[in-house]
């Protein structure tokens, strides 16, 4: 890991992500990225409202806490609808951690449709 290749690149991937309309496919491929990089990209995505495609393969996700920097923006997403983290070393222990996000998106669809059915009852 270059520390100032992290410095210089992740802020720029949490721009485009961020404040790009026309992005809706953003892959990183064997990308070695600090803890604090993967946070910047994690929050980036949270804040994107079009990005509808998130592909990491062979990244260091598996490192430290770099999947649970990247989950913490991310679970504000609302328009992915899918993740590839092909080739990632991703253990038992990162799946529990995808699986609370899977868990909590799926809560909150569900919340969507049962609001949007109280207000066309509404609507009647």
């Amino acid at each position: 890991m270059n520390p100032k290749l992290n410095i210089s690149i992740a802020p720029g991937f949490a721009k485009q992500i961020e404040k790009n309309i026309n992005l809706i496919e953003f892959k990183l491929v064997y990308y070695k990225l600090h803890t604090q990089a993967w946070r910047q990209i994690g929050a980036a995505l949270g804040k994107s409202k079009n990005i509808m495609i998130f592909t990491v393969q062979a990244c260091n996700l598996d490192a430290g806490e770099n999947i649970s920097m990247l989950f913490k923006g991310l679970q504000h997403n609302e328009s992915l609808r899918t993740l590839d983290f092909s080739d990632c070393n991703l253990t038992d222990a990162h799946g529990d951690i995808i699986l609370a996000y899977i868990k909590k998106q799926a809560e909150r669809r569900d919340n969507d449709l049962w609001e949007m059915s109280l207000r066309m009852a509404e609507a009647e």
